[in-house]
């Protein structure tokens, strides 16, 4: 019986491989000086199942942000550079949403629905 593929491999891999990344720390700042996710920039959640993966903010975010949230900043910069759209970035959340929920107090805050046990146990 033949190995299942992961879902990415039915797609080229992206030509940026290494995306930039947003520190928790710039992308707080963002946030304390009033920008609005869905308004300012767009965080997208790349999770697998809630509670367990990381983001990017288009900005793209996973768990880690190593693996699915490198390579969907990758395929969205590609895009950006392909269509010539200007004033647009793409970039990974460093250390993920686990980064971030780890962090301390001032980015818990931050979080919709936070629940330490679910960061804390892992």
């Amino acid at each position: 019986m033949a190995a299942s593929k992961e879902w990415h491999e039915a797609y080229p891999n992206p030509r940026n491989q290494s995306p930039d990344a947003i520190s928790r720390q710039a992308l707080l700042e963002r946030l304390r000086k009033g920008q609005k996710p869905g308004v300012d920039f767009l965080l997208v959640d790349l999770r697998k199942a809630d509670h367990q993966m990381t983001r990017q903010l288009i900005r793209v975010h996973a768990g880690s942000s190593q693996h699915r949230g490198s390579r969907a900043a990758g395929w969205f910069d590609d895009l950006i550079k392909d269509r010539q759209v200007a004033d647009v970035q793409s970039f990974i959340l460093r250390d993920g949403i686990a980064g971030w929920a780890r962090a301390g107090d001032e980015y818990t805050q931050m979080m919709d629905e936070y629940d330490a046990e679910t960061w804390t146990s892992k």
